[in-house]
């Protein structure tokens, strides 16, 4: 056994505690770090014993350190955190985690569950060690680590999901570092990677073969295999691990640089080679990122949209018609994302910018960005013309390459309009559409701050934006024209009709009227043939088409997310329009030969809706009868089923106010259901 009281910490690990230029990395050996900044002291898989050279079962001398821990672990004072990738003796070493403990006793530990159970066996007291999984974010302070699944050869994981192997992306003062422990390269991984701007990858590159298969040593990607992983994702800094210390289960760092050489030198990442005991401190590169606007600093522009463009990969600015949010977002120059329900840490919006809309500024903004955002409502995307007409003219000018628009809106065809505006420039600009499955709202007490659903992923048409590559969660979807409509005809729909079916009775808090079981009777009646004629329409199978309806069902019934009836149920002269969530699916059931009365019940609560917001929707029922309003919003034909069934609702309702709604739908008259004049 080693002594390991002889070595000490060297005296740069107590001043490198407190850096705040960079981040402070000390190599431990095998794959090892001492991570330090602004006061914070994390270690990952430290190994700092010979446990490993007392293994049994292998052959005499087969495990045999080629030097000594460059620190005893009781000499790591201060630590403030310690994360494990896996059990394994050299990720998870029990001796060395005891000395941290004792020498540490503020410190916590945090590991995958089959590593934590190892601690907890070592004597680790079970009131310092957390419990990590892919896809639960894990804050300590200033850091936030993001566990991502990890393949020693195979994914492993419990009863419970939980994954036996992780590495960990850590997200510290705008520096994204990964720690990949004992991994080989998957297209999941590579996926997961490409939506983060890495600045320093922390990789094994001692790779496997069968004759320690045979031993029991699962094997990880090869130095010709990180190499390639770096290249392929632009790491600013490639730092090999697994090499240097047993050399039975290590690799040659000549081959490690012989992989170099086989990519083009530009290509080729800057790389660290540590010597054990050795610091570096990694500063950020000056760099100016790509300018991504957001047009529109509403909810979904302030609470999910900056999500979705990654933290480092762009600078992110917002172009708002709102004079005093505009002011408010320079002042502040951020904002908080908090989640509903507490599912997971609060994101931070970091030093914004924005400038009214219309001004010289935007224009000379857009003019700089990369990708355009725009979250503004679909009625309002047509009024971006002339902005960006102007836009195009000037970076043409300029010599930049072409725009690209990412119309994020509620709507069947939202950027239908700016497309055929811009039929003629196709070189200068593309233009496509993505789908909001997010609920934010602005969270009450607070200038700038949102509250958002856990919502991850925003799908968008990749066939219209061929050559971009997707960032942070953004998701290519091929086929996203029936996606979009799939969408707007489920939960839109779906969403509509709790809105208008709660207001009628009185709800102000939408997840008490998707509970509401008289509302939820309706809206079975209504998901039943809708979900029929999506399925026949689209072509898809119906159970995952009811699958797609249960998950909106479930999310408006989530009483974490606290918004009110109105915010949903205004506009009401938009949602009842041709091509919307309310009838549009009422003349998809009626192709079909589906039953539309739920639906129609729905349209007439909507046209009862006699809030102040709808002053345009009160004037025409006001001016005129309410089946010439109807059928002029809807364009239907006043002899249709559709207007038949929606107007015999009305009259109930409104000659009976608050009717049990089941009640009205038992008297609606059975239409002969056909295409004709719907």
């Amino acid at each position: 056994m080693l002594n390991a009281a002889r070595f000490s910490v060297p005296m740069e690990v107590q001043r490198s505690r407190h850096e705040t230029g960079g981040i402070a990395i000390h190599y431990l050996g095998q794959v090892g770090f001492l991570l330090q900044h602004r006061g914070l002291s994390v270690v990952i898989d430290p190994y700092l014993t010979d446990s490993v050279d007392r293994l049994e079962g292998f052959p005499s001398g087969f495990w045999v350190r080629s030097y000594p821990p460059p620190v005893s672990p009781c000499s790591l004072q201060g630590i403030d955190l310690v994360l494990c990738t896996h059990d394994h003796l050299d990720h998870t070493d029990p001796e060395t985690l005891l000395g941290i403990a004792a020498a540490s006793p503020g410190c916590r530990f945090a590991a995958p569950k089959a590593s934590a159970e190892a601690m907890l066996r070592a004597g680790i007291d079970a009131g310092r060690i957390d419990v990590l999984n892919e896809g639960l974010p894990y804050s300590f302070r200033e850091l936030l680590v993001e566990p991502v699944a990890a393949a020693h050869e195979e994914y492993e994981t419990d009863i419970e999901g939980r994954h036996r192997f992780l590495g960990y992306l850590l997200h510290w003062d705008e520096i994204t570092l990964f720690h990949a422990g004992d991994t080989v390269i998957t297209p999941r991984l590579s996926e997961t990677l490409s939506k983060h701007a890495i600045h320093v990858a922390f990789l094994p590159i001692n790779g496997g073969d069968d004759a320690r298969r045979k031993l029991g040593i699962v094997g990880n990607m090869n130095a010709a295999e990180a190499v390639a992983l770096a290249v392929q994702q632009r790491f600013g800094l490639l730092v090999p691990t697994h090499y240097d210390l047993y050399p039975n289960n290590g690799a040659a760092l000549a081959g490690f640089a012989a992989s170099l050489e086989t990519h083009p030198v530009a290509d080729r990442p800057k790389f660290k080679a540590f010597q054990p005991g050795e610091r570096i401190v990694y500063r950020k590169p000056d760099r100016q990122r790509p300018l991504a606007i957001i047009v529109g600093a509403g909810k979904t522009g302030r609470g999910f949209l900056p999500r979705m463009l990654g933290r480092e990969t762009y600078e992110v600015a917002f172009v708002e018609r709102s004079p005093e949010r505009v002011r408010q977002l320079n002042e502040d120059g951020g904002f908080t994302i908090h989640f509903f329900g507490g599912a997971r840490s609060p994101w931070r919006v970091e030093r914004v910018n924005a400038t009214l809309a219309g001004s010289e500024e935007a224009l000379e903004w857009m003019s700089r960005a990369e990708i355009i955002l725009t979250a503004i409502g679909e009625e309002n995307v047509s009024g971006l013309g002339a902005d960006f007409a102007s836009v195009l003219d000037r970076r043409q000018a300029q010599g930049r390459p072409k725009l690209r628009v990412l119309v994020c809106e509620n709507g069947a065809s939202p950027a239908a309009s700016l497309r055929e505006a811009f039929a003629g420039r196709p070189e200068e600009i593309q233009i496509a559409e993505a789908a909001i499955f997010c609920s934010t709202i602005e969270l009450p007490g607070t200038r700038l701050d949102i509250q958002s659903e856990a919502c991850d992923e925003l799908p968008y048409d990749s066939g219209r934006m061929e050559d971009f590559r997707a960032v942070g969660g953004m998701k290519p979807v091929s086929d996203f024209p029936t996606l979009l409509l799939r969408k707007i005809y489920t939960y839109n729909c779906l969403s509509a009709s709790i809105a208008y079916l709660g207001a009628y009775k009185g709800y102000q808090w939408y997840a008490d009227a998707a509970q509401d079981a008289e509302i939820g009777q309706v809206l079975d009646r209504i998901a039943g043939p809708l979900n029929d004629a999506i399925a026949k329409t689209f072509h898809i199978d119906i159970e995952e088409q009811r699958r797609f309806s249960d998950a909106a069902l479930r999310k408006f019934r989530d009483q974490n997310i606290r918004d009110e009836v109105a915010r949903n149920a205004r506009n009401v002269i938009r949602k009842l329009g041709a091509n919307d969530r309310l009838v549009a699916p009422s003349r998809l059931i009626l192709d079909n030969g589906g039953c539309i009365d739920a639906l129609a019940l729905t349209i007439a609560a909507a046209l009862l809706y006699k809030a102040s917001s709808e002053k345009q929707l009160l004037a025409m029922l006001e001016a005129e009868p309410v089946d010439n309003v109807f059928c002029r919003i809807s364009d239907c034909a006043p002899d249709s089923p559709l207007a038949k069934a929606v107007l015999h609702c009305y009259r109930l309702l409104n000659n009976r106010f608050k009717n049990p709604l089941l009640e009205v739908l038992e008297e609606v008259p059975h239409h002969e259901h056909n295409r004709a004049g719907s």
